[in-house]
């Protein structure tokens, strides 16, 4: 197998959150790698954890949110790496923000200021740290608005953000993104608030853009739909915690973790609405309490008595593929595959192709 060059590290972050008097432990020793030219998926329901992994990336945590523990080590090369967390926040900001990892985020119109023109939005970044003089950032932005797919890009420059649509407000966000040049690209569900068609077009520019610029994507989503469409390596996350990780195919073709065969199992067959769809059964823990043994087990309908009692560790089932299940235990009993699972998959793997 042929060696990857690593851009990003998560090792064992744990992320409380402190609720009145209590503390919920909202990410619990999650770790997963990114890298050069690929686009790891993280996905899981919502409440999962999966923004804020990403937010605890960007330096971007809420006040009552606290890292317990872990490590967020940036690479320059194999040798030369250093921890976003041993930084403060102003080195943050102008180490790494921008110019090494820019984040698009799920709602344009939140992410816009209202109040100004969408080039002065853009060129603000590129006068700051590319330290552009007004005329050349005003240019450069230009260029990236029509990198984005956006015609008149030099009309467009003047309008206010509630003067554009919701695909074009998505494309001036990445746009922003983009303006400093960054080797990652966090793209924090920015698909879920667009019509199918739209998202369809932003998903293509991305991917687009990927393949031009070699960036590295970290993509947030709970739609496997879009996992198919863009990812190259998969990470499975409920309750605060990895569940399964490995390639797209690995996850796809052989999902041995039961919420990973249950979320497969839950995306409907548009070819078929006869087909009843896959639920999965319960609601996820509560976090405030104290989880004993495994969190997916009072939803797993095949847990062990272990599941009840201790945490399962994580199976390395290959090189890249690991699972946190007991089931994979040696002494384990076999499992079916969930209902229709692997025709919704092969299903699925068409339409995104």
């Amino acid at each position: 197998m042929t060696e990857q060059k690593k851009l990003l590290e998560v090792k064992n972050l744990s992320i409380s959150f402190q609720v009145k008097n209590a503390c919920l432990h909202a990410i619990r020793g999650v770790g997963f790698s990114l890298y050069a030219g690929k686009t790891l998926a993280i996905v899981g329901e919502s409440g999962s954890g999966k923004s804020v992994s990403a937010r605890a990336i960007m330096g971007i945590l809420s006040k009552n949110e606290r890292i317990d523990t872990g490590h967020i080590l940036l690479y320059e090369n194999a040798k030369d790496y250093f921890d976003i967390l041993s930084l403060k926040k102003s080195q943050i900001i102008s180490k790494v923000c921008g110019n090494k990892i820019s984040m698009i985020f799920q709602d344009p119109m939140t992410s816009l200021n209202p109040t100004m023109t969408i080039g002065n939005q853009i060129m603000e970044g590129l006068k700051k740290h590319q330290k552009l003089r007004k005329k050349d950032a005003w240019e450069k932005a230009v260029s990236l608005l029509e990198e984005v797919g956006i015609t008149q890009a030099e009309k467009r420059m003047k309008c206010y953000p509630h003067q554009l649509s919701g695909g074009m407000r998505q494309r001036v966000v990445i746009a922003i993104a983009l303006s400093c040049d960054p080797d990652i690209l966090i793209c924090d569900e920015p698909t879920t608030s667009l019509d199918v068609t739209i998202q369809a077009k932003i998903l293509n520019l991305l991917i687009e853009i990927q393949k031009k610029k070699n960036l590295s994507i970290l993509f947030i989503t709970h739609d496997f739909g879009v996992v198919a469409k863009i990812a190259d390596d998969v990470a499975v996350m409920y309750a605060g915690k990895i569940v399964e990780q490995g390639t797209a195919e690995e996850i796809f073709y052989d999902p041995r973790h039961p919420y990973t065969r249950g979320l497969l199992s839950s995306v409907p067959d548009l070819d078929n609405m006869e087909d009843k769809l896959y639920s999965i059964p319960g609601t996820t823990p509560n976090l405030l309490d104290e989880v004993q043994g495994e969190v997916f087990a009072q939803r797993n309908p095949y847990a062990l008595n272990i599941d009840f009692e201790k945490e399962a560790p994580s199976f390395q089932l290959s090189e890249t593929h690991t699972v946190a299940s007991w089931l994979l235990h040696e002494k384990a009993p076999e499992i079916e595959v969930y209902p229709q699972l692997t025709k919704r998959i092969h299903h699925m793997l068409a339409v995104s192709s």
